[in-house]
C-alpha cells in the first residue's frame, strides 16, 4: 500500500535502435528510474511494457532498452 509509482515521460528521438537502445528526448526520467519499466498505451487503453529505463536522469535525452533485449 506504500508503493507510489514515479511517472516520467519521454519522446522517441528517432525510429529504430541506436547501439541496441531506443533514444529518447524531452525526458523527465529521475534518479532511481533506471531499471524501471517503460510502458506504452495501446489503442484500447491497456499499458504494455516496451522496455526498461537505462539512463537519462538529469538530462534531456535518455535511453530505453527494448524488452525483447532484456534477459
Amino acid at each position: 500500500t506504500d508503493i507510489h509509482p514515479i511517472y516520467s515521460e519521454a519522446k522517441v528521438a528517432r525510429e529504430g535502435l541506436e547501439n541496441g537502445c531506443i533514444l529518447t528526448t524531452a525526458t523527465t526520467f529521475e534518479h532511481g528510474n533506471s531499471g524501471g519499466p517503460v510502458f506504452a498505451t495501446a489503442s484500447d487503453g491497456r499499458l504494455i511494457v516496451v522496455g526498461v529505463v537505462s539512463a537519462g536522469a538529469g538530462r534531456s535525452t535518455g535511453m530505453v532498452v527494448p524488452i525483447a533485449s532484456v534477459r
